[in-house]
């Protein structure tokens, strides 16, 4: 398993190098693009993934609004009956 990974991925890498040794900064920039080129589907993939989720959260954003302003709501009451509570 690790040999094929090791000839698909790696050789290929290697023979380039090979080619180009000696050229660093070409070496560097085109290994920079080759590793670009194969995340770009990842980055598209998670560009989807938080756009999907910037809608969810704009979908929800009226009800975390009523849940915090309920949640404070309870907040004060229960700091007002504690703080009667000791003051008895």
């Amino acid at each position: 398993m690790l040999n094929i990974l090791f000839s698909v991925i790696i050789r290929p890498l290697e023979l380039l190098f090979e080619i180009i040794y000696g050229y660093y900064g070409l070496f560097i920039i085109v290994l920079s693009l080759v590793v670009n080129l194969l995340l770009f589907p990842l980055y598209n993939r998670a560009d989807a993934i938080q756009k999907e989720e910037n809608d969810i959260q704009a979908k929800m954003a009226g009800w975390i609004a009523q849940e915090n302003c309920a949640a404070k709501q309870y907040q004060q009451r229960y700091r007002i009956t504690d703080y009667l509570r000791i003051t008895e």
